[in-house]
């Protein structure tokens, strides 16, 4: 994505301030900001890179909101509210905004004031990504609904009257700016070429609103992987990236498949639990729901025969994290490993009842772990801590880091990810039909291990503790079991040295059409380059 943004400046297709990069997170803003710089770097380019935007879709949403505030109620320089600041707008305007429907609150289950703002807010960040119009709601049968849509009434008053925004307004209301085409072509009319990385991860409405953009120049490339769409949740959704060949049929279309981080027994075994799975649509004229792929490890002949995948079965937990210990004290003492902090432990959660059989039993062996929980920052593998720990964290945490040793755990529970309110307003959001609500659950677990599976450099260890759930036989079934390994099987293990290496060391060794490859397998590179309005 960064050396195509290059390849524009260079071929003098556009200004440096004509290009718009946007991808999910601050963080990984700043990532493709180095990467981009670098790039132009290493091209030769005398321009003053600065000035192409790179930024999320949140802060492209918020200057657009800056130029015309006033359209949707706002004054001039108006406040972005973060998390605890609308946490505090709603503590004190409670019961302005839930007192005059508590009463059918609290029969939904939401009993006290917390209780009630955090559930309301994961509830109206939906209703703004999806558009649904709170009116809509008010009308419904559902007695609930019709409460939620009012209570979604009086807080987007609460926020304007403080002249505030959150970052679920900020969207919704950059788009309704787009519905004026003066302002639209205002707001699009400095930019030629727009680039949206992580794809996968956009919502209905960040999706709309860059669509929205590119159609006045017609230049829109995106770059996802639906395999690792992760966060239904947060109204994300894989059928942005799947759909976008469909919704351009001319675009050209460019497959990733080539990983270049993995030892090739683990991309295979990763790229047969993928394929274990139906992801046909019944529907002839519809997307896919996982675009046919097959991916391949980069140079397999330079890689070591050892076992580079290993199950774990034990009789209970305890033998089941008996066995991982002693298993990562063997990487230790043969120098498998140069420490713990090479190793990360991913559960679907790391709430007590799940991690704390682990954390006891590896502390027990003397192997340190530290517990990284959700929204806190997971380092890699070239991050070394003192002292050095095995990082216990959630597969949500770990997309997008890598490991030289990565265990799985957990593989006999079913973790069902459910999506309660995607369920609740199904039938009020944009193509709420598109993924058969019987095969959600199925699709949502695939995805997640996928990215687990896809973490490890050098070796991929899954546990369990009684028999594993049928999902997974088709990877865990043939795996050799630690402790019935034999000697030779330990010894070419042995021999293995597993470095430290940094994804950006890793990239600037690498050749150009590998850097824009790396840590990617899967991605879909998908490009638009025509003039809309004729299409």
């Amino acid at each position: 994505m960064a050396l195509r943004a290059v390849n524009v400046l260079l071929q003098d297709l556009a200004r440096p301030e004509e290009i718009l990069l946007c991808t999910y997170n601050r963080d990984a803003a700043t990532e493709l900001r180095e990467r981009f710089e670098n790039a132009a770097s290493s091209a030769g380019y005398q321009g003053d890179t600065g000035r192409v935007r790179i930024c999320t879709i949140h802060s492209l949403c918020g200057r657009l909101l800056a130029g015309h505030p006033e359209r949707v109620g706002l004054r001039p320089n108006f406040r972005l509210q973060d998390e605890p600041q609308r946490w505090n707008l709603l503590h004190r305007r409670f019961d302005e905004v839930f007192g005059p429907d508590q009463r059918e609150l609290k029969h939904r289950g939401w009993k006290d004031a917390p209780n009630v703002i955090r559930n309301a807010l994961s509830y109206i960040d939906r209703i703004c990504d999806e558009l649904i119009l709170p009116g809509d709601l008010i009308r419904s049968r559902s007695p609930f609904l019709a409460a939620l849509g009012r209570c979604y009434r009086r807080y987007e008053r609460r926020l304007l009257d403080e002249n505030a925004a959150d970052f679920a307004h900020l969207q919704a209301w950059a788009d309704l700016l787009l519905d004026d085409d003066d302002i639209a072509s205002e707001l699009s009319g400095g930019i030629r070429f727009i680039q949206c990385d992580e794809f996968q991860d956009t919502s209905y409405i960040q999706e709309r609103i860059l669509r929205r953009l590119s159609e006045v120049h017609g230049n829109f490339c995106v770059v996802g992987d639906e395999d690792q769409s992760l966060y239904r949740f947060r109204g994300a959704t894989a059928r942005n990236i799947l759909r976008f060949p469909h919704r351009f049929p001319d675009c050209k279309v460019v497959r990733l498949t080539v990983n270049y981080r993995s030892h090739p027994t683990i991309v295979k075994c990763y790229d047969r639990w993928m394929d274990s799975a139906d992801w046909s649509n019944s529907d002839p004229q519809g997307p896919p729901y996982r675009h046919p792929k097959t991916i391949l490890p980069h140079a397999p002949e330079r890689y070591d025969d050892y076992p580079a995948v290993i199950a774990i079965a034990g009789r209970d937990p305890d033998d089941e994290g008996r066995q991982l210990a002693d298993l990562l004290q063997f990487l230790k003492s043969r120098r498998v490993i140069a420490g713990y902090h090479q190793v990360a432990l991913l559960l679907h959660t790391v709430k007590d009842e799940a991690a704390s059989t682990y954390l006891d039993v590896l502390q027990g062996a003397g192997i340190p772990a530290r517990c990284v929980p959700a929204g806190s920052s997971v380092g890699g593998a070239g991050q070394k801590r003192p002292p050095s720990a095995v990082t216990v964290t959630t597969i949500h945490q770990s997309k997008g880091r890598e490991w030289p040793v990565v265990v799985v755990g957990s593989l006999d529970v079913d973790h069902r990810n459910v999506d309660p309110i995607g369920r609740t307003l199904a039938r009020y959001c944009a193509d709420s039909n598109w993924e058969p609500a019987h095969r959600i659950a199925t699709f949502d677990r695939m995805r997640q291990h996928y990215v687990a599976f896809s973490r490890p450099q050098n070796l991929l260890i899954l546990t369990a503790s009684a028999p594993v759930h049928p999902r997974f036989s088709t990877i865990w079934d043939d795996l050799p079991r630690w402790a019935e390994m034999d000697w030779s099987s330990c010894a070419a293990l042995a021999r293995q040295r597993f470095p430290d290496a940094e994804r950006s060391d890793r990239k600037r060794q690498a050749s150009p059409d590998q850097r824009r490859m790396i840590s990617v397998p899967g991605r879909l590179d998908v490009r638009i380059n025509l003039h809309l309005h004729g299409a």
